[in-house]
């Protein structure tokens, strides 16, 4: 946190932070719970903590019926395009230890620049 010149801005600041990573680890906790709900046959596969790489920290690390390593990221708030490289990154670590991996972001909504067009048929 930086200085904002009054205190009263920066524990403002402060909550609003406390208040975002805690909704982002009751959304983990929740989903930890319910792993199927998401995905009938995944399972954790991280012993219930985010898994380290090389470039952060991976919310969630499960596998689906067929052995794929999906990796899970999720965003208490909106996701945007950050979010998205943020997941490819993480999808990359795993990726260049010869497993097969897939990415999955969670969000409450999607900035529109992180959203894919639906493509006519």
């Amino acid at each position: 946190m930086g200085t904002y010149g009054d205190v009263e801005t920066e524990v403002e600041v402060a909550n609003a932070v406390d208040t975002t990573f805690g909704r982002e680890r009751d959304l983990q906790m929740a989903l930890r719970g319910n792993i199927e709900q998401l995905e009938p046959g995944l399972t954790i596969s991280d012993d219930g903590k985010e898994q380290p790489v090389p470039s952060g920290r991976i919310d969630i690390t499960s596998q689906n019926r067929d052995g794929a390593t999906v990796v899970i990221e999720l965003k208490a708030g909106t996701a945007d395009r950050d979010a998205i490289g943020q997941l490819a990154a993480y999808m990359g670590d795993l990726t260049d230890k010869g497993a097969r991996v897939r990415g999955i972001l969670i969000a409450r909504e999607f900035a529109s620049r992180a959203v894919w067009p639906a493509i006519a048929d």
